[in-house]
């Protein structure tokens, strides 16, 4: 969109990381959301960062987690937040108080508990699974409408570049592990094993 805009990408070691942020020029700092808790911990003031653009904002719906929790506290006079996501509540409404949260609190308040005693009601104490109350979608999207850029499919659909598929076919040596990933999200290798992303973790 703007390639006359320098850019720095901050991933690969710590000090290449700093280097990229440090010791360049460039107007834009990308980097990713495994290296946002140490971003945090080796913030400095001085880098002067006057905006953050959050990609795939749903990555920052939990405001427990390690990541959320630590970026959040060096953010505070990074007063230009955007978040940019297309699945802003694909897991339900709870997550969207999260994702308002790091761009700007005064959306949704501080507290998740708050809350949820205001949008939810409590359906199992033992394992906090909480329940929207009728409306709350409509109610939480109204409160947020105000910072809140929603483009719509007929806006773009016949914007969008031509999709090219292109079918690669390849002959395995051994079909055998990955039919049974196929199947059990499973693979067993002789010093490792494999767990599909979606089945919740990756060993080796």
């Amino acid at each position: 969109w703007a390639e006359y805009r320098e850019v720095s990408v901050a991933v690969g070691t710590p000090k290449q990381r700093l280097t990229a942020i440090e010791d360049s020029s460039a107007e834009i700092v990308v980097t990713n959301y495994d290296n946002l808790q140490w971003l945090a911990d080796h913030w400095d003031r001085s880098w002067g960062f006057d905006a953050v653009v959050f990609d795939e904002l749903t990555r920052l719906k939990n405001p427990s987690g390690a990541r959320f929790k630590a970026f959040n506290k060096v953010i505070t006079e990074v007063r230009t937040r955007w978040g940019l996501t297309g699945s802003f509540t694909s897991n339900g409404l709870e997550d969207v108080f999260g994702q308002c949260k790091i761009v700007d609190q005064s959306l949704l308040g501080r507290s998740k508990g708050a809350f949820q005693q205001q949008y939810f009601f409590l359906v199992n104490k033992d394992f906090n699974q909480w329940e929207p109350r009728p409306g709350a979608l409509e109610q939480v999207m109204a409160r947020i409408k105000p910072a809140t850029f929603v483009l719509e499919p007929g806006e773009y659909k016949d914007k969008l570049p031509e999709l090219h598929t292109v079918p690669v076919r390849f002959d395995l040596v051994n079909r055998q592990p990955y039919d049974q990933m196929k199947k059990d999200f499973v693979a067993q290798f002789p010093n490792a094993q494999a767990v599909a992303v979606n089945a919740g973790v990756v060993t080796a």
